[in-house]
């Protein structure tokens, strides 16, 4: 039948083209986008917008017209702006089935997507009509179009996303014999469920199934589901001729004597004195973050102009005698209102009467006017009071950031006996093979880390450490280290000074597993200061602190050169309650600190001997508190009983990025 039906359009196609060469044919209008006759067999994604006019129910849908072949349309998607949620339901496609419908010829089945409409072009049913098949809308109408649409929730003013992917399977002719029309706009009821979206007639197309009517699909023996009725609504409403009936009453003549006060003319005569100016400033803490204090400065001028003022009043005063007949008029208006609904009928209806009276006055007057003069002088201040607020802030995050600075010097401080041992077949060896027992080392680093949040520090450590061979499978070892933080951000600034001492031992079993432990304590003196310059406010503050920390590793056998460890670190923090000295309006105060921070350690080691005299070692490893370190060491052995050693270490830490630089000399004895 499609071979049929293309060979007679094939004619009419021809002579179209020749009078509109790459014209859209018979595509409706009101599209969003389009896609004309791709390439054979290639599968492209394809992009198009819209932006929502109102809030409700909207459709999307997709015409597909191919004459002489068929569309492969897969993978729709509708996104809104700033967000990743595909609003498509079996946005895959992959489930549907047969599904009863209802066209001009009777009751048929088609197969349909689940929870998608099935639409074709207004008043042509096309032949070779799209079909569901899993994964896929597989569709070659010829002549005309027809397609899918689904409704969707959308927000007025909110741009939308469309892509889909197509594929044609033959190349046609010409442009209008295979395109497929992208279509979004409001369904015919906004207020109705999405699922219930009938598009509005003038989008170009008739659905024969809505996206509830297709909810069975799959189920063949289950009866078609009807669209929702809806009752009949008031499209307009015009109003009427209204029934207006008035009636008139003239009372009795009245003959009065009144007098009267007229319109007073007033002539003023001001004078202003010296203006008095008064300026009052106040400075407030307004809200507070873990980062900042802000503060709010108030400057209220108070102008004062005393101001003397003379009045002369002249009042008329009219005597009238006045012969009065009042005249009453009552009008009674009925409203008539015609109201028309979605159907075609009307409906008249009769509004609430509204009853009006105006009273108008019939008045012969004789009139005797005499002037009244008074004069008055009033003494009067005028007062304008003109109030600024100003925010301003300043850093107050400065021990915070020095703490976090020392949890990484402490890790740093762990101790690193491979970079002066080895071991072979479960036996711990000096890496120059000078069969000492003693080690004896000292150390000088430089750090700095990056910037983050406007601060950034820099610091060293200074230290000493002795370890011994106790015998072939144990090592132990102490050292001492002096450290130094400068901390420096954004109109504030900090140090820290450090003096550490730790224990450790190392134990190899004949399995080539090992095992090392460290213990520390250390003592610290902090020293923070913030400012605000713009009004000239200043603190200080300082307090003392101690740490201690326990930590082990266990190695596994090497492979290679490398060895994987797991491990766990269980560190105390305490620093001393601190009150800011300088400016009473930004001075802190902040609370004692006792923390206990434990972690999970992951990561794994590598050492390698290049000869006698040169070895490299590295080791990168993972903190459950999220810090990764890794370092890399060179060392130098001479051929007596010492060695040289460079080392590069780098901790990160919540976007906070520290880098050391050590320097290692070693003696054996």
């Amino acid at each position: 039948m499609k071979i049929i039906k293309r060979a007679f359009l094939a004619i009419s196609v021809c002579l179209s083209f020749a009078a509109h060469s790459q014209s859209l044919g018979n595509l409706p209008s009101g599209y969003i986008g389009y896609v004309g006759n791709p390439a054979t067999g290639v599968n492209n994604s394809y992009t198009f917008s819209f932006t929502a006019a109102n809030s409700g129910s909207d459709y999307v849908g997709f015409a597909f017209r191919q004459d002489p072949a068929f569309w492969s349309f897969t993978n729709p998607s509708v996104t809104a702006a700033g967000s990743s949620t595909n609003l498509l339901t079996n946005a895959s496609l992959t489930a549907g089935g047969p599904v009863q419908v209802t066209v001009n010829s009777g009751t048929q089945t088609i197969q349909a997507p689940t929870n998608w409409g099935v639409w074709y072009q207004n008043g042509t049913y096309p032949a070779a009509a799209g079909t569901w098949q899993s994964g896929q809308w597989y569709d070659g109408a010829v002549g005309t179009y027809d397609g899918i649409y689904q409704g969707i929730n959308v927000n007025s003013g909110i741009t939308y996303t469309v892509t889909f992917n197509a594929l044609s399977t033959s190349q046609a002719g010409s442009l209008e014999q295979a395109i497929i029309g992208v279509y979004a706009g409001a369904c015919t009821n906004v207020t109705l469920a999405a699922s219930s979206c009938v598009p509005v007639t003038s989008s170009g197309f008739t659905p024969i199934a809505q996206p509830n009517q297709t909810v069975n699909a799959g189920n063949p023996s289950a009866p078609p589901v009807p669209p929702t009725p809806s009752a009949p609504t008031v499209v307009s409403t015009a109003n009427g001729t209204p029934t207006v009936v008035s009636t008139t009453a003239d009372g009795a003549t009245v003959a009065t004597t009144a007098s009267t006060r007229g319109t007073t003319a007033t002539a003023v005569a001001t004078t202003l004195g010296a203006t008095a100016v008064a300026t009052a400033v106040t400075d407030s803490r307004a809200n507070q973050t873990a980062q900042n204090l802000n503060i709010n400065r108030n400057v209220t001028v108070t102008s004062t102009t005393p101001v003397t003022t003379v009045t002369t009043s002249t009042t008329p005063i009219t005597t009238v005698t006045t012969y009065t007949t009042p005249r009453t008029t009552t009008t009674v208006t009925t409203p008539t209102l015609i109201d028309t609904y979605s159907d075609g009928s009307t409906q008249t209806r009769t509004g609430t009467p509204v009853t009006t009276t105006s009273t108008t006055t019939i008045v012969t007057t004789s009139t005797a006017v005499v002037n009244e003069v008074v004069t008055a002088t009033a003494h009067t201040n005028n007062v304008d009071v003109a109030s600024t607020n100003q925010g301003y802030s300043t850093r107050i995050d400065q021990f915070s950031k020095l703490s976090s600075a020392n949890n990484r010097m402490n890790e740093s401080l762990e101790s690193d006996p491979y970079t002066r041992i080895r071991v072979e077949d479960g036996q711990i060896h000096q890496r120059d093979l000078s069969g000492r027992d003693y080690n004896f080392y000292v150390t000088g680093s430089g750090l700095k880390s990056n910037t983050k949040d406007t601060y950034n520090y820099t610091g060293s450590v200074f230290g000493l450490g002795i370890e011994k061979l106790i015998d072939p499978t144990v090592l132990v070892g102490a050292q001492y280290n002096h450290g130094q933080v400068n901390l420096s951000g954004d109109q504030a600034a900090g140090t820290m000074n450090k003096d550490a001492v730790g224990v450790y031992v190392v134990k190899s079993f004949e399995n080539d597993v090992m095992v090392k432990g460290d213990i520390g304590y250390a003592q610290n003196t902090y020293n923070t200061a913030h400012s605000l310059p713009a009004l000239n406010y200043g603190n200080a503050g300082s307090a003392n602190g101690t740490d201690s920390w326990a930590q082990v590793k266990v190695y596994a056998p090497a492979v290679a050169g490398f060895r994987a460890f797991v491990g766990g670190r269980s560190e105390s923090n305490q620093i001393d309650a601190v009150k800011e000295t300088g400016s009473a309006v930004t001075a802190m105060t902040y609370a004692a600190v006792n923390q206990v921070n434990n972690s999970g350690i992951g990561g794994v080691r590598y050492d390698h001997n290049f000869n006698k005299n040169w070895a490299v070692g590295a080791e990168v490893g993972y903190y459950t508190n999220n810090t990764t370190a890794s370092a890399v060491n060179f060392t130098y052995h001479d051929d007596k009983n010492s060695s040289v050693l460079l080392k590069i270490a780098r901790q990160d830490v919540q976007g906070q990025a520290v880098n050391t630089a050590s320097l290692q000399a070693r003696v054996n004895f």
